[in-house]
């Protein structure tokens, strides 16, 4: 008689609870008693200076730099700039793919995540053979029959022996086992409804310290994301601020040729007058020319510029154009942040320290290879040959089991993969180390650049205003005839030249207040 429905999930409550629950208890009690091999790991400690030798700005408009860390390049206050940085973080393929590298990173901490819990898994089955069989009873039992009939006969043959009473039969075993052949064929099915768990105890931390090296990487490539995002954008504002030094120099020789035209006109006219020797409109002619073919080399330049900037912004080269918008005036300035500041903020410096802490843990891991391993596993599931008792309460099936594992011999491979797993934290300490120096170079660098050429910018101003005056007082001599012309070439000469290198100095203050922000790892609210 089959037992009522709820007698049977009663029972099976029972079962779960005798061959499930202890067990599950008895594994939490092994997991909270799992221990660290090594000490855990604390960060590095790094030197940091007390404060910028170069450090320049004294906090003016420090409250128009309070912006979000991600549009750092508003400070600029540049509407081409700010849609260039926006349409590139959109669609450049390097900024992609370092997010794809988070998105697998991530994967692979919860990969080895995973295998903190049991695995369970329900694998259903049925099995059905046939086998020949041998029957070991049919020639024992023959041999013995054969035997017992040799020694009754030998009795009842022996000389004046008295006749035996009559008793029962004893039970014929051959006949009773005659049916049986002795080589026959055996069908049989299986069917199984298991769920099966298999779980390795964390005894040692071994698998919650491959975790933590995972999710270590897995912290560095966000780092490295934010890395190539600043790097990236940053970028495009250098490339851009080259693009607009450039325009500002084309302005520059745009004006020189049309003073030059116009004074290889008038040395051409009077050269037909017989005022003045064919040389000075030679010397004219040239340096006109030169003008022209400078100017020829700017726009080329600057067209390469425009492909460059329609890469990082993921666009087709043939398809990208920029308006001429030369720089009139110089960068906002930059208040800059602590040195101490500087080892949270910079990106490369975060990602370095995570890959250090990944490469300690990586140490755990390989020094936890040196101890047993312990497995646990454990079914519960239905088995039965008749696939209408499969559901009975009497086809339940259940199996609990640990096991143990200590290598004995390996050849040194443990102790070369743990040597190897120090070998790697020692570097990784070493390229942390070097990582915050460069962070202290750069800032220190962008710094010089700022203020040096910010100092060249104004010198520079001031020759500017003295190569003109140069060039308007030797015209005038050269119209009385007290000089000749190669004074006023001369002079040319060098306004064109002071004035470029004038411009020049200005895009360097923008390609080092880019530096610097980049160099601190964004904005600096």
């Amino acid at each position: 008689m089959k037992p009522e429905k709820s007698n049977w999930i009663r029972k099976l409550g029972h079962y779960f609870s005798s061959f499930i629950i202890h067990p599950l208890s008895f594994i939490l009690l092994l997991m909270l008693c799992g221990c660290h091999l090594i000490k855990r790991y604390e960060g590095p400690v790094a030197p940091v200076p007390d404060e910028w030798k170069n450090e320049h700005n004294e906090g003016e408009l420090y409250a128009a730099c309070m912006y979000n860390l991600g549009n750092w390049w508003e400070v600029f206050d540049d509407p081409v700039l700010s849609y260039l940085e926006e349409y590139a973080i959109e669609s450049n393929n390097n900024l992609w793919a370092a997010l794809e590298k988070i998105v697998q990173a991530r994967a692979v901490a919860l990969e080895n995540k995973s295998y903190l819990y049991p695995q369970v898994n329900f694998a259903p089955s049925m099995t059905r053979y046939g086998m020949l069989f041998l029957n070991p009873l049919s020639q024992s039992i023959g041999s013995g029959q054969s035997g017992a009939a040799t020694a009754a006969g030998s009795a009842s043959s022996g000389a004046g022996a008295p006749a035996a009473a009559t008793t029962p039969a004893a039970p014929n075993i051959s006949s009773l086992l005659g049916s049986i052949p002795s080589i026959f064929r055996v069908k049989e099915s299986q069917y199984e409804l298991p769920f099966n768990m298999s779980y390795e105890l964390d005894i040692w931390s071994k698998l919650q310290s491959a975790y933590d090296a995972s999710y270590y990487q897995y912290e560095a490539t966000i780092d490295d994301y934010i890395n190539v995002y600043m790097t990236m954008t940053a970028d495009v504002a250098t490339n851009y601020f080259i693009l607009r030094n450039l325009d500002a120099q084309q302005d520059i020789l745009e004006r020189t040729i049309g003073s030059r035209q116009k004074g290889y006109d008038i040395n051409l006219t009077r050269y037909n007058a017989g005022i003045i020797a064919d040389l000075d409109v030679a010397n004219a002619e040239v340096e006109l020319a030169r003008a022209q073919a400078d100017n020829i080399d700017i726009r080329r330049q600057r067209l390469l510029q425009e492909n460059i900037i329609a890469t990082l912004i993921g666009t087709p080269a043939s398809e990208f154009s920029l308006e001429r918008n030369p720089l009139a005036e110089g960068p906002p300035a930059i208040p800059t942040i602590l040195p101490s500041e500087l080892l949270r903020r910079r990106p490369d410096i975060a990602a370095a320290e995570r890959q250090l802490a990944a490469s300690y843990a990586n140490i755990e891991v390989a020094y936890a290879a040196f101890f047993p391993s312990v497995n646990l596993n454990a079914a519960l599931g239905l088995e039965s040959p008749f696939a209408h008792l499969l559901f009975d309460w009497k086809a339940r099936l259940w199996q609990v089991g640990v096991s143990a594992m200590q290598s004995v011999f390996d050849g040194g491979y443990r102790s070369a993969n743990l040597e190897y797993m120090r070998s790697a934290f020692r570097q990784a300490y070493a390229n942390y180390e070097e990582s915050v120096l460069q962070g202290f170079k750069d800032v220190e660098d962008a710094l010089v650049t700022i203020k040096e050429k910010g100092a060249q910018y104004n010198a520079l101003t001031r020759a500017v205003k003295a190569a003109g005056t140069t060039l308007n007082l030797s015209q005038e001599r050269y119209d009385h005839g007290l000089i000749n012309y190669l004074n006023v070439v001369d002079a040319e000469r060098t306004l064109l030249e002071v004035e470029q290198t004038h411009i020049q100095s200005l895009g360097d203050q923008y390609t080092g207040t880019i530096n610097l922000i980049r160099a601190m790892g964004g904005c600096w609210n």
